[in-house]
């Protein structure tokens, strides 16, 4: 129902909109308050682009490595 009734650009905003919250939460600022809507689709969109905004400037998250499993026990 949301994704039909919701203009792209009012998604692409709050997107937008929850990707600098994320970038700025990141790097220390203040943390913005979460524009307040009853549309769901809105929510989920700032929230995405909240934590795709906060991955964006975590880059010790994207090079993480896993080790290799030890098997000199085996």
């Amino acid at each position: 129902m949301y994704g039909v009734s919701t203009e792209q650009e009012l998604q692409n905003q709050y997107y937008g909109i929850g990707y600098s919250h994320g970038i700025q939460k990141a790097q220390g600022m203040e943390k913005q308050a979460e524009p307040e809507t009853k549309n769901l689709l809105l929510r989920k969109l700032y929230r995405k682009g909240y934590r795709d905004g906060w991955d964006s400037v975590q880059p010790s998250k994207k090079a993480q490595t896993f080790p290799e499993p030890d098997t000199k026990d085996q």
